[in-house]
């Protein structure tokens, strides 16, 4: 029982961090866009 709610959460953070990294790769290519020769 105690397994499964850690399991959850552990799903439910994976796909926050997911979306923050998938979220901050879309600024850095609208930057890039913005900026062509801008290399990270």
């Amino acid at each position: 029982c105690g397994e499964d709610i850690a399991g959850k959460s552990d799903d439910y953070f994976l796909g926050k961090l997911n979306y923050r990294v998938a979220s901050q790769h879309e600024k850095q290519r609208a930057r890039q866009r913005k900026h062509p020769d801008f290399q990270v």
